[in-house]
């Protein structure tokens, strides 16, 4: 069982205004296509995916 995701106010805005689909961001959560460690440094990274709706054009 996955632990549920719990967005920040910031992120909230950012999925709002740009539009995105929530499930995008699950399934990149959880199933990264690859990570980076942030530029903060561990333990924070950030995890990418492409997304086959975006693949023709711009999402987000």
């Amino acid at each position: 069982m996955n632990k549920p995701l719990r967005f920040t106010a910031h992120s909230q805005t950012v999925i709002l205004e740009r539009q995105l689909d929530r499930a995008w961001i699950e399934h990149t959560v959880r199933d990264p296509d690859w990570r980076e460690t942030a530029p903060s440094g561990p333990p924070t990274e950030r995890r990418f995916r492409l997304i086959p709706e975006c693949a023709a054009g711009f999402c987000g």
